[in-house]
C-alpha cells in the first residue's frame, strides 16, 4: 500500500499502479474538458485487493491533518468472479461503516451513517456491472490506433498457437493487452499506465462514459 497523505476532498482508491496511472490519466483528460473538476480528486493505490479491507480501516491515518473528505470511489477489477468481487467491496464498506451503494456506479450518500462520506464503487471492465473482468479487458476495448483491430488478430493468433504448445497462460488479459502494445512501435516495452500516457487508448470512448458520469455526480453531490 502506498504510504502518502491524501490532500484533495474526493478520493479515488483503485487496486494497483496500473489501474491508479490509468485513472491519473484519464482525470487529466477530462480537466481539460472539464476544468471545475480539476484540483478535486486524489487518486490513491491501496494496493492488493486484499489490502482494501486494511485501507479503509485505517483510512483517517491516510488523510492531511484537518482535511475533510467528501467522497470515496473504489475502483478494483471484477476478475474471474465478478459476484465475489462486488460483494468484498460491499463488505469492506461496511465493516468499517462506510455508506454501502446498492450497485456498481450509484452514488450513496451518508445520510444516517456514521461517516460524512458519500461513496461509489466501480469494476473494471463493465464500470457498472460486475461482468467478470479487468482493467486490461477495458484497455482492449478502447485501443486508439487505426491499426489495433488487425494487430489484435495478429497477437491473438501468435498466442493461440503459443497456448497449443505450451499451454493455456495464466492471465490472458495481460499476455493479450501487452503482446498487442508489443507490435506498435509507440507503445512497445511500456506498461499500461505508460500505455495510457502515450495515447494508446480512447478516453473519449463511450465505454468510458459510465466513469465520467459518476466523477461528475460525485462533483454535484
Amino acid at each position: 500500500m502506498a504510504n502518502k497523505k491524501i490532500i484533495l476532498p474526493h478520493v479515488i482508491a483503485c487496486e494497483g499502479i496500473d489501474a491508479e496511472n490509468f485513472i491519473r490519466y484519464f482525470l487529466e483528460f477530462l480537466y481539460k474538458k472539464q476544468p471545475e473538476l480539476d484540483n478535486n480528486f486524489f487518486v490513491y493505490n491501496f494496493g492488493g485487493n486484499e489490502e482494501l479491507l486494511t485501507f479503509l480501516k485505517s483510512f483517517d491515518n491516510f488523510l492531511l491533518d484537518g482535511l475533510k473528505v467528501k467522497s470515496l470511489l473504489v475502483i478494483r477489477d471484477a476478475e474471474t468472479d465478478g459476484n465475489a468481487a462486488e460483494k468484498s467491496v460491499k463488505d469492506a464498506l461496511k465493516k468499517n461503516s462506510f455508506p454501502v451503494p446498492d450497485t456498481a456506479c450509484r452514488l450513496k450518500n451518508w445520510a444516517q451513517n456514521e461517516r460524512n462520506i458519500n461513496t461509489a464503487y466501480a469494476l473494471f471492465p463493465s464500470l457498472d456491472s460486475n461482468i467478470n473482468g479487468t482493467l486490461e479487458d477495458l484497455c482492449l476495448q478502447i485501443l486508439k490506433r487505426d491499426t489495433a483491430e488487425e494487430l489484435l488478430k495478429i497477437s491473438d493468433n501468435a498466442l493461440c498457437e503459443a497456448a497449443d504448445k505450451f499451454g493455456k497462460f495464466t492471465r490472458p488479459h495481460k499476455n493479450r493487452l501487452y503482446t498487442y502494445l508489443s507490435l506498435e512501435d509507440s507503445f512497445v516495452s511500456l506498461k499500461l499506465g505508460e500505455a495510457a500516457k502515450a495515447n494508446a487508448f480512447n478516453f473519449e470512448s463511450e465505454r468510458l462514459c459510465t466513469l465520467k458520469n459518476i466523477l461528475n455526480e460525485i462533483i454535484e453531490a
